[in-house]
């Protein structure tokens, strides 16, 4: 009877949420893939914020999971406070949440499981993720399967350990921040020349969406005449109260479901990114 109130409060936010229309359910249908075909990796990195990066990793796989693919969090911030598993802890208090023996998974009604894994090397590889367990009863195949890195905030996890599909760069407008993020920018361009990126640009203080939208035409437009990189715009990302406050709880169904200006850009960003990258789009 204790849990009767949680799970119909559980119910109700997750139906919010699975039926919102920032995407049509389920998207386009998956294409084949053999069961041993590698997942799509996605580093996720800000500049400035390791609490904001995490957030958007979690906003990220949870909208993936809503369309109904497979999702997976392959945590490199796992042993600091500002880690997806610490900002997730209000999702794993739900019930069918759980944290046992290190490993984590978010059990959302109506969504597919989204397991969190702890970090075992200080880089990206592939071949640990090649022995992760796939999200759900097995259904999902490796080649169907978005893996969301949450990177290191030191900058030698972008220049070791294997390259990723999508680099998601998050940044403030400041210029030490961009600067930061360009750096990692050019790192991902050596390393991987024409590699998919794209870019966040976070506002704070009422700071209008216009003026985020003019920086990255600047960043943009340094980026090429400095380098073959090739960036796509994901949109500003308002930071507020509401942000602040979903941060503080560890609760960013809250905000993902939230009507305030930032939860609204931070379901714009994961969807702009989604569609570019199920329709097998480039930057």
């Amino acid at each position: 009877m204790r849990d009767r109130p949680r799970l119909g409060r559980g119910l109700k936010d997750v139906s919010r949420y699975f039926l919102a229309d920032s995407h049509p359910r389920g998207g386009p249908d998956p294409v084949p893939t053999s069961e041993d075909a590698r997942p799509i990796s996605v580093f996720v990195f800000h500049a400035s914020s390791p609490e904001v990066q995490s957030l958007l990793t979690l906003a990220l796989a949870m909208e993936t999971a809503r369309l109904g693919r497979g999702a997976l969090i392959w945590d490199g911030m796992a042993q600091g406070a500002q880690g997806v598993k610490r900002l997730a802890g209000g999702l794993l208090a739900r019930p069918g949440g759980r944290d046992k023996g290190g490993g984590c998974c978010i059990r959302l009604y109506g969504l597919g499981a989204i397991p969190i894994h702890d970090a075992a090397c200080p880089v990206w590889s592939q071949a640990e993720a090649s022995c992760l367990d796939l999200p759900g009863d097995g259904d999902t195949a490796r080649g169907e399967l978005l893996v969301f890195v949450n990177a290191s905030p030191d900058m030698g996890f972008f220049t070791r350990g294997d390259l990723p599909d999508h680099t998601v760069i998050a940044a403030r407008t400041d210029e030490r921040s961009l600067l930061k993020a360009y750096a990692c920018m050019r790192v991902m361009d050596r390393r991987a020349p024409g590699s998919r990126m794209y870019l966040v640009l976070e506002a704070h203080g009422g700071e209008p969406a216009n003026q985020c939208d003019r920086t990255f035409e600047k960043l943009a437009s340094f980026a090429r005449e400095n380098s073959k990189a090739a960036i796509a715009y994901l949109g500003c990302l308002i930071a507020d109260d509401e942000t602040a406050r979903s941060i503080h709880e560890a609760d960013p169904l809250a905000l993902m479901m939230s009507q305030s200006p930032a939860g609204a850009s931070l379901r714009g960003v994961c969807s702009r990114f989604l569609d570019l990258v199920l329709a097998g789009e480039t930057p």
